[in-house]
């Protein structure tokens, strides 16, 4: 069974997620326990990815309101 979600809920969501790769980032992206450097390019691209999509459905979901 597919859950279905808002595009409230997915940005709210996709917000953890993040929060989560800039933690990560903030975690390993230098000095000691710093990861290789393609590790950390490829968190810093899937944190490009999450927050278009994140403000995307911010801005969805606004839209969706104002239409309401």
């Amino acid at each position: 069974m597919t859950r279905q979600f808002t595009h409230e809920a997915m940005a709210e969501e996709i917000g953890k997620l993040v929060w989560s790769k800039r933690a990560w980032l903030e975690q390993f992206g230098s000095g000691k326990a710093g990861r290789p450097q393609h590790e950390i390019e490829t968190k810093q691209i899937e944190l490009a990815v999450l927050e278009q999509a994140h403000g995307d459905y911010r801005n969805a979901a606004g839209r969706k309101k104002a239409s309401a």
